[in-house]
């Protein structure tokens, strides 16, 4: 299934406390049951990998329609780093029901996001 996740702030960059808003599109004559935008951070670099779902919103009657309007609101922290041993990152992501025998869901479609007051991601491997 193909799916898109579009953001209003075409940049991809908000502050703590922002919204992050934008649309979410799919092609309904091969939507899945279910599909669930989830706004998420997660850890990169050594160590156990860590993951935060800050946000979740399922989408119902995916069949029917092709695209819904979304809307999350950031929290404080943690800002986006980039950094030599670890780093965060925070994106939109959109799952529903995996293919795969022994997995009970999969990522269709992701959408990385800058979480920053300056919307400049911290540390010493900035983009």
């Amino acid at each position: 299934m193909t799916a898109a996740i579009t953001l209003r702030n075409s940049d991809n960059r908000v502050k703590p406390n922002g919204r992050v808003e934008g649309v979410v599109s799919w092609d309904p004559a091969r939507a899945p049951a279910w599909l669930e935008l989830r706004l998420v951070w997660h850890t990169e670099g050594k160590g156990t990998r860590e993951v935060m779902v800050v946000g979740r919103v399922p989408l119902t009657d995916v069949r029917v329609a092709n695209q819904r309007t979304f809307s999350f609101t950031l929290p404080a922290m943690p800002y986006t780093y980039h950094g030599r041993i670890l780093s965060i990152m925070w994106s939109v992501d959109l799952f529903g029901p995996s293919r795969r025998l022994l997995q009970r869901e999969e990522q269709l479609a992701t959408q990385p996001i800058v979480v920053s007051p300056t919307l400049q991601p911290f540390g010493d491997r900035r983009e």
